[in-house]
């Protein structure tokens, strides 16, 4: 299912037919000349070109359902009332300029609009209310003159030393008038500063068209001061996707999370996957085509499958679509009853007309939303670790009767149902888990699920973790955090880490908070540098040193708890299986495993407060739902243990 995520620019033409007379016999260079300047980033895979030559209404539309096309490029007719597009039947179709800008101004993707026919300022000019850059124009426009400034424009867009939105259109707009100085009036060969909306809206032109420029720029209220380049998106797969807002958001003292990892309001604090958090939100919110409905989501423990569903697909997805996030608490079916419950906004559990109207993407009657719903289990592979049985490790009631559930509900969906299935578990499990979905009528299980390998962070992504807090505008001003040495510390860090088959994400966590609390705290925020991540304690085994720091804080905090005893390490032990894996054990399992110790429950919340031990809960915002029970904070202590 991976695969490179890139922006998308779509040239859109739409030619009369010549009986018409008005046949526009400019448009096809017109192409021609942007696809050339345009063709270096598409080769190099900085972005996708896609182009309709006759642009229906219907290719328009689909277009967007990419969420990835940043620009928008129209050449044809149009007036002060609508756009001029060939009709799905013979002749032309007229389009309402009012309703494509309101069409145009849901997607989150698009950055720059450059309508390149005539006389389209009356409506055109709203888009920039929601799209940062647009450009329209303000009279009649020569055909070959037309053909000139698109053209320069772009070629100015994509240079070798690429210019940003303004600065194209100015030197497109000099080189336009230098060439074809007859077409334009004295007054109109120095073009406007780009302009914000409501000030082109009360504007009057139609008493001046020859005295004025024919095209305006503009750019919307909040588009960013130093302008905005192609390149800039050609490196962000997130293009299209919703961006975190910084008044979702409560930050904390700190940028970095524990070894328990990132919840769901750590949004802003999470770093280093933006091509993975695209990747599942294009299976997500694809429906039909080579989109199987249920994703096999696997990695290795502590690679951090569970930090990338709740912070970073969670909080962008949740404003595309109907979602619901639930760990195995008791039983992956009730789990998902309770899930599907959360999606439609009803009481769990979900009763079986409410499977079927989720299934067949009816949760828009609940939700207003576009028929997307999502429902994400984690750590599915506790319905392997956490059997009750005794029998053998291939045979799990409970695993097989979920898969053979899950077939019938997927089995009997719609074909253009949006109602998706994310499972996620640890790597050796996924044999198991595909053998239970492969039973049966194994024609059928391969046309329902889709595979998605988390790897171990990159060498990059690791920079953009220990980069992030001082780079994202919602953070960089709260934790003020610099790097005076440059890139040295970044490529130190990721250099050791990737030294070692070490679990990455929860090691880079304990680094970066001890770095934080080694750093002091000046005027001007903290300067993280090479001698101080040198100088950290536990550096060579970050895992070793953070549990055994924390087994000393519990006893300096606690000095009548002798840890000498081993109390601590076989209270530990006892939350882990024979497969290496965190185990979740009940308030009143542990009371009869250990009568004698009386302040039980103090140890513990010790414990769970240093991050050793948590509450499995189904969800963060539910109190107590695993019935008082405890489990390590995150699997990759069980084998240290």
């Amino acid at each position: 299912m991976q695969k490179a995520v890139t922006p998308v620019v779509f040239v859109a033409f739409a030619n009369p037919a010549d009986s018409t007379g008005r046949a526009l016999p400019s448009l096809q260079q017109e192409e021609a000349n942007i696809h050339q300047a345009l063709a270096d980033g598409e080769r190099c895979g900085g972005w996708e070109y896609r182009t309709s030559f006759n642009c229906t209404r219907a290719e328009l539309v689909d277009i967007f359902d990419t969420n990835r096309v940043a620009v928008l490029h129209f050449g044809g007719h149009s007036n002060q009332q609508s756009l001029w597009l060939p009709a799905e039947a013979p002749d032309n179709q007229v389009v309402d300029g009012n309703l494509l800008v309101n069409f145009l101004a849901k997607q989150k993707s698009l950055q720059l609009a450059f309508f390149n026919s005539c006389s389209n300022q009356a409506w055109a000019a709203r888009l920039a209310g929601t799209v940062p850059y647009v450009i329209a124009s303000v009279a009649p426009l020569p055909d070959d003159v037309a053909l000139y400034f698109a053209s320069s424009f772009y070629s100015y867009l994509t240079a070798k030393t690429p210019s940003t939105v303004e600065e194209a259109f100015q030197q497109a707009a000099a080189a336009t008038v230098s060439l074809h100085e007859e077409h334009f009036h004295p007054a109109a060969k120095e073009p406007p500063p780009f302009r914000l909306m409501d000030e082109v809206m009360e504007m009057d032109f139609s008493s001046s068209e020859q005295a004025t420029f024919p095209w305006i720029g503009l750019k919307r209220a909040d588009a960013p001061p130093q302008s905005w380049k192609l390149s800039d998106v050609t490196n962000d797969p997130l293009i299209g996707l919703p961006p975190l807002e910084p008044e979702d958001y409560v930050l904390p003292d700190r940028p970095y999370v524990t070894i328990k990892g990132h919840g769901k309001n750590d949004g802003a604090l999470f770093f280093g996957r933006k091509a993975k958090i695209r990747e599942l939100s294009d299976w997500a919110l694809t429906a039909g085509g080579d989109t199987n409905p249920i994703c096999l989501f696997y990695g290795q423990s502590g690679v951090g499958k569970s930090s990338l569903l709740n912070a970073g697909l969670l909080p962008r997805l949740k404003k595309l679509s109907a979602v619901a996030y639930q760990r195995r608490n008791l039983n992956l079916i009730d789990d998902l009853h309770s899930a599907i419950g959360d999606v439609l906004g009803i009481k769990p559990p979900a009763g079986v007309a409410d499977v079927a109207a989720w299934r067949a993407e009816q949760a828009q009657a609940w939700m207003n939303l576009p028929g997307r719903s999502l429902i994400l289990l984690d750590q599915v592979e506790e319905a392997i670790t956490h059997q009750n049985s005794s029998g053998p490790h291939n045979d799990n009631e409970e695993l097989r009767a979920f898969t053979e559930y899950v077939k019938k509900i997927f089995g009997a969906r719609p074909k253009d149902s949006k109602a998706r299935l994310l499972l996620s578990f640890r790597k050796e499990y996924l044999a198991e888990i595909r053998g239970y979905f492969a039973d049966g009528d194994t024609n059928d299980a391969p046309m329902l699920v889709d595979h998605f390998w988390l790897e171990r962070l990159t060498g990059d992504e690791i920079i953009e973790v220990v980069t992030g807090p001082a780079n994202s505008r919602i953070t960089r001003d709260v934790y003020k955090i610099s790097f005076p040495e440059g890139d040295r510390l970044p490529v130190q860090i990721r250099d050791d880490l990737l030294k070692e088959d070490t679990p990455i994400a929860p090691v880079l966590q304990i680094v970066l908070n001890q770095l934080w609390d080694e750093t002091p705290e000046g005027n001007g925020g903290r300067s993280y540098t090479l001698a101080t991540y040198q100088g950290l304690s536990g550096l060579k085994a970050p895992l070793l040193g953070f549990y055994n720091e924390q087994v000393k804080k519990l006893v300096d905090e606690n000095p009548e708890f002798d840890a000498g005893q081993g109390l601590e390490l076989d209270l530990l032990l006892e939350h882990t299986t024979k497969f290496g894996t965190s185990q979740r054990r009940t308030f009143e399992d542990l009371q009869k495993k250990y009568p004698a110790v009386a302040s039980l429950d103090r140890i513990l919340t010790a414990n769970k407060d240093l991050f050793l031990l948590t509450e499995p809960a189904g969800d963060e915002d539910e109190v107590d739902v695993g019935g008082g029970s405890t489990t390590l904070a995150h699997d990759t202590l069980a084998p240290l243990i």
